[in-house]
Protein backbone atom coordinates (compact mmCIF):
# COMPACT_ATOMS: atom_id res chain seq x y z
CA UNK A 1 0.00 0.00 0.00
CA UNK A 2 1.62 3.27 -1.13
CA UNK A 3 -1.25 5.64 -0.32
CA UNK A 4 -3.98 5.87 2.30
CA UNK A 5 -7.06 7.96 3.03
CA UNK A 6 -6.97 10.54 5.81
CA UNK A 7 -8.96 13.54 6.96
CA UNK A 8 -6.97 16.71 6.34
CA UNK A 9 -7.77 20.33 7.13
CA UNK A 10 -7.43 22.30 3.90
CA UNK A 11 -8.52 25.67 5.30
CA UNK A 12 -10.52 27.09 8.20
CA UNK A 13 -13.81 25.20 8.26
CA UNK A 14 -12.79 22.91 5.38
CA UNK A 15 -11.86 19.31 6.21
CA UNK A 16 -11.66 16.76 3.42
CA UNK A 17 -10.90 13.09 2.93
CA UNK A 18 -7.63 13.02 0.97
CA UNK A 19 -5.25 10.45 -0.44
CA UNK A 20 -1.79 10.76 1.10
CA UNK A 21 1.38 8.70 1.26
CA UNK A 22 1.81 6.15 4.03
CA UNK A 23 3.59 8.06 6.83
CA UNK A 24 7.29 7.40 7.37
CA UNK A 25 8.25 5.27 10.35
CA UNK A 26 10.71 7.09 12.64
CA UNK A 27 12.93 5.74 15.42
CA UNK A 28 10.96 4.89 18.58
CA UNK A 29 7.69 5.23 16.68
CA UNK A 30 5.13 2.65 15.63
CA UNK A 31 3.18 2.46 12.37
CA UNK A 32 -0.39 1.35 12.96
CA UNK A 33 -3.50 0.49 10.99
CA UNK A 34 -6.69 1.92 12.50
CA UNK A 35 -9.75 -0.24 13.12
CA UNK A 36 -11.82 1.91 15.51
CA UNK A 37 -12.53 5.62 16.01
CA UNK A 38 -13.06 7.69 19.16
CA UNK A 39 -14.68 11.12 19.43
CA UNK A 40 -14.24 13.47 22.38
CA UNK A 41 -14.81 17.20 23.00
CA UNK A 42 -11.51 18.22 21.42
CA UNK A 43 -12.57 16.75 18.07
CA UNK A 44 -15.43 19.12 17.33
CA UNK A 45 -12.90 21.92 17.71
CA UNK A 46 -10.03 20.38 15.78
CA UNK A 47 -11.47 17.72 13.41
CA UNK A 48 -8.39 15.59 12.91
CA UNK A 49 -8.36 13.77 16.27
CA UNK A 50 -5.77 13.04 18.94
CA UNK A 51 -7.30 9.85 20.33
CA UNK A 52 -5.32 6.99 18.90
CA UNK A 53 -7.95 4.51 17.69
CA UNK A 54 -7.96 0.83 18.39
CA UNK A 55 -5.16 -0.24 16.08
CA UNK A 56 -2.97 -3.08 14.89
CA UNK A 57 0.76 -2.46 14.80
CA UNK A 58 2.20 -3.07 11.33
CA UNK A 59 5.66 -1.62 11.89
CA UNK A 60 7.85 -0.78 14.89
CA UNK A 61 11.28 0.73 15.52
CA UNK A 62 12.88 -0.01 18.90
CA UNK A 63 9.64 -0.29 20.91
CA UNK A 64 9.98 -3.43 23.00
CA UNK A 65 6.47 -3.38 24.51
CA UNK A 66 4.60 -3.26 21.17
CA UNK A 67 5.32 -5.73 18.42
CA UNK A 68 4.00 -6.19 14.90
CA UNK A 69 0.52 -7.72 15.15
CA UNK A 70 -0.27 -6.26 18.60
CA UNK A 71 -3.32 -4.08 19.17
CA UNK A 72 -2.44 -0.72 20.71
CA UNK A 73 -4.00 2.43 22.13
CA UNK A 74 -2.62 5.83 23.04
CA UNK A 75 -2.23 9.44 21.95
CA UNK A 76 -1.07 11.46 18.97
CA UNK A 77 -1.20 15.21 18.34
CA UNK A 78 -4.15 15.87 16.03
CA UNK A 79 -4.34 18.95 13.78
CA UNK A 80 -0.61 19.55 14.14
CA UNK A 81 0.32 22.53 11.97
CA UNK A 82 4.03 21.68 12.21
CA UNK A 83 3.74 17.94 11.49
CA UNK A 84 1.05 17.09 8.97
CA UNK A 85 1.42 13.32 9.39
CA UNK A 86 0.10 13.54 12.95
CA UNK A 87 -3.59 12.92 13.64
CA UNK A 88 -5.63 9.78 14.18
CA UNK A 89 -8.30 10.10 11.47
CA UNK A 90 -6.44 8.09 8.84
CA UNK A 91 -6.20 4.50 7.65
CA UNK A 92 -2.60 4.28 8.87
CA UNK A 93 -0.85 6.55 11.36
CA UNK A 94 2.49 6.91 13.14
CA UNK A 95 2.68 7.42 16.89
CA UNK A 96 5.41 7.87 19.47
CA UNK A 97 5.78 4.39 20.89
CA UNK A 98 6.76 5.41 24.44
CA UNK A 99 3.25 6.69 25.20
CA UNK A 100 1.26 3.90 23.54
CA UNK A 101 0.18 0.70 25.26
CA UNK A 102 -0.91 -2.78 24.30
CA UNK A 103 -4.66 -3.41 24.40
CA UNK A 104 -5.45 -6.34 26.72
CA UNK A 105 -7.46 -9.23 25.30
CA UNK A 106 -10.39 -8.34 27.56
CA UNK A 107 -10.83 -4.89 25.97
CA UNK A 108 -12.34 -4.22 22.54
CA UNK A 109 -10.62 -1.88 20.10
CA UNK A 110 -13.61 0.48 20.26
CA UNK A 111 -13.39 0.74 24.06
CA UNK A 112 -9.61 1.15 23.97
CA UNK A 113 -9.94 3.97 21.44
CA UNK A 114 -11.58 6.13 24.11
CA UNK A 115 -8.62 6.05 26.52
CA UNK A 116 -5.86 8.13 24.91
CA UNK A 117 -6.85 11.78 25.30
CA UNK A 118 -8.71 11.24 28.57
CA UNK A 119 -5.79 9.60 30.34
CA UNK A 120 -3.29 12.09 28.92
CA UNK A 121 -5.49 14.97 30.11
CA UNK A 122 -5.63 13.53 33.62
CA UNK A 123 -1.87 12.95 33.62
CA UNK A 124 -0.88 16.44 32.45
CA UNK A 125 -3.49 18.16 34.64
CA UNK A 126 -2.41 16.15 37.68
CA UNK A 127 1.21 17.10 37.16
CA UNK A 128 0.58 20.73 36.22
CA UNK A 129 -2.20 21.58 38.67
CA UNK A 130 -1.86 19.11 41.50
CA UNK A 131 1.88 18.30 41.34
CA UNK A 132 1.12 14.60 41.76
CA UNK A 133 4.40 12.89 42.63
CA UNK A 134 6.59 10.92 40.30
CA UNK A 135 8.05 7.77 41.81
CA UNK A 136 11.19 9.59 42.92
CA UNK A 137 9.27 12.10 45.05
CA UNK A 138 7.91 11.51 48.56
CA UNK A 139 4.24 10.57 48.68
CA UNK A 140 2.11 13.51 49.88
CA UNK A 141 -0.69 13.35 52.39
CA UNK A 142 -4.23 13.16 51.03
CA UNK A 143 -5.41 16.75 50.55
CA UNK A 144 -8.94 17.38 49.26
CA UNK A 145 -9.19 17.91 45.51
CA UNK A 146 -12.14 19.18 43.47
CA UNK A 147 -12.81 18.03 39.91
CA UNK A 148 -15.39 20.40 38.47
CA UNK A 149 -17.67 19.13 35.71
CA UNK A 150 -16.20 15.71 35.03
CA UNK A 151 -15.32 12.29 36.34
CA UNK A 152 -13.07 11.78 39.34
CA UNK A 153 -9.33 11.25 39.77
CA UNK A 154 -8.96 10.61 43.52
CA UNK A 155 -10.99 13.68 44.50
CA UNK A 156 -12.80 14.35 47.73
CA UNK A 157 -15.68 15.77 45.72
CA UNK A 158 -16.87 16.38 42.19
CA UNK A 159 -19.46 18.70 40.69
CA UNK A 160 -21.72 17.44 37.94
CA UNK A 161 -25.37 17.35 36.87
CA UNK A 162 -27.82 15.44 39.11
CA UNK A 163 -28.49 12.60 36.64
CA UNK A 164 -24.79 11.65 36.93
CA UNK A 165 -24.67 11.56 40.73
CA UNK A 166 -24.82 7.79 41.19
CA UNK A 167 -22.38 7.19 38.36
CA UNK A 168 -19.82 9.58 39.87
CA UNK A 169 -20.22 7.91 43.26
CA UNK A 170 -19.54 4.56 41.59
CA UNK A 171 -16.18 6.04 40.53
CA UNK A 172 -15.32 6.67 44.21
CA UNK A 173 -16.29 10.35 44.44
CA UNK A 174 -16.72 10.97 48.17
CA UNK A 175 -19.07 13.93 47.63
CA UNK A 176 -21.10 14.89 44.57
CA UNK A 177 -22.68 18.31 44.00
CA UNK A 178 -25.07 19.85 41.48
CA UNK A 179 -23.10 22.48 39.57
CA UNK A 180 -26.37 24.25 38.71
CA UNK A 181 -27.01 25.06 42.37
CA UNK A 182 -26.44 28.76 43.21
CA UNK A 183 -24.65 27.71 46.42
CA UNK A 184 -22.53 24.91 44.96
CA UNK A 185 -19.16 26.53 45.78
CA UNK A 186 -20.17 27.20 49.37
CA UNK A 187 -21.57 23.67 49.71
CA UNK A 188 -18.31 22.19 48.42
CA UNK A 189 -16.17 24.17 50.87
CA UNK A 190 -18.44 23.27 53.77
CA UNK A 191 -18.36 19.54 53.00
CA UNK A 192 -14.64 19.12 52.28
CA UNK A 193 -12.44 17.56 54.95
CA UNK A 194 -10.07 20.51 55.01
CA UNK A 195 -9.44 23.42 52.63
CA UNK A 196 -9.56 22.65 48.91
CA UNK A 197 -6.24 23.93 47.60
CA UNK A 198 -6.36 22.20 44.19
CA UNK A 199 -9.17 22.43 41.63
CA UNK A 200 -9.28 20.98 38.11
CA UNK A 201 -11.92 22.69 35.97
CA UNK A 202 -12.88 20.37 33.10
CA UNK A 203 -15.23 23.00 31.62
CA UNK A 204 -13.05 26.11 32.03
CA UNK A 205 -15.57 28.62 30.70
CA UNK A 206 -18.69 30.49 31.75
CA UNK A 207 -19.93 29.89 35.30
CA UNK A 208 -17.45 27.07 35.86
CA UNK A 209 -14.65 29.57 36.44
CA UNK A 210 -16.49 31.31 39.27
CA UNK A 211 -17.65 28.05 40.86
CA UNK A 212 -14.16 26.55 40.77
CA UNK A 213 -12.31 29.58 42.11
CA UNK A 214 -14.90 30.25 44.84
CA UNK A 215 -14.37 26.67 46.06
CA UNK A 216 -10.78 27.59 46.97
CA UNK A 217 -10.27 29.27 50.38
CA UNK A 218 -9.34 32.97 50.65
CA UNK A 219 -5.66 32.21 51.30
CA UNK A 220 -5.45 30.69 47.82
CA UNK A 221 -4.61 27.53 45.95
CA UNK A 222 -4.11 26.22 42.42
CA UNK A 223 -6.78 26.40 39.72
CA UNK A 224 -5.95 24.08 36.80
CA UNK A 225 -7.82 24.66 33.53
CA UNK A 226 -8.14 22.85 30.20
CA UNK A 227 -8.74 26.06 28.25
CA UNK A 228 -7.30 29.56 28.47
CA UNK A 229 -8.93 31.48 31.33
CA UNK A 230 -8.33 35.19 31.89
CA UNK A 231 -6.07 35.49 34.95
CA UNK A 232 -7.61 38.89 35.73
CA UNK A 233 -11.04 37.27 36.00
CA UNK A 234 -9.66 34.74 38.47
CA UNK A 235 -7.81 37.42 40.43
CA UNK A 236 -11.01 39.45 40.75
CA UNK A 237 -12.63 36.50 42.53
CA UNK A 238 -9.62 35.49 44.62
CA UNK A 239 -6.25 37.25 44.14
CA UNK A 240 -4.40 34.42 45.91
CA UNK A 241 -5.33 31.74 43.37
CA UNK A 242 -2.67 30.63 40.88
CA UNK A 243 -3.96 29.68 37.40
CA UNK A 244 -2.35 26.69 35.67
CA UNK A 245 -3.28 25.92 32.05
CA UNK A 246 -2.53 22.50 30.62
CA UNK A 247 -3.23 20.52 27.45
CA UNK A 248 -3.11 16.78 26.87
CA UNK A 249 -0.91 17.45 23.84
CA UNK A 250 1.98 18.27 26.20
CA UNK A 251 2.26 14.53 26.83
CA UNK A 252 3.54 13.84 23.30
CA UNK A 253 6.99 15.13 24.20
CA UNK A 254 7.60 17.51 21.30
CA UNK A 255 6.75 21.13 20.51
CA UNK A 256 3.56 22.09 18.69
CA UNK A 257 1.55 25.13 17.60
CA UNK A 258 -1.88 26.08 18.95
CA UNK A 259 -3.83 29.31 19.46
CA UNK A 260 -1.18 31.01 17.35
CA UNK A 261 1.45 30.10 19.96
CA UNK A 262 4.33 27.63 19.99
CA UNK A 263 4.26 25.28 22.97
CA UNK A 264 7.75 23.93 23.71
CA UNK A 265 8.36 20.25 24.35
CA UNK A 266 7.77 19.27 27.98
CA UNK A 267 10.07 16.42 28.96
CA UNK A 268 8.57 16.36 32.45
CA UNK A 269 5.02 15.85 31.17
CA UNK A 270 6.20 13.32 28.59
CA UNK A 271 7.91 11.29 31.32
CA UNK A 272 4.84 11.54 33.54
CA UNK A 273 2.61 10.25 30.72
CA UNK A 274 4.87 7.21 30.32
Amino acid sequence: MSSIKSIQIKAAGDAQVSKVSVPALHDKYILIRTNAIALNPTDWKHIASSDLPGVRVVGSKVIKDLKVGDRGWGLVRGSNATQHEDGAFAEMIVAKGNIQSKIPASLSSADAAMLGVGIATVATASLCGFRCPLRRLPKPRNPPVLIHGQRTHNPVCTSTSPHNFEYRKSLDAVKVFDYNSPTVAQDIRASANGPIKHVLDCISEGASVEISVESIPPDGGVYATLQFVDADKVSAINPNVVVKFTLAYNAVGYSYEKFGLVFPASIEEFEFEQ
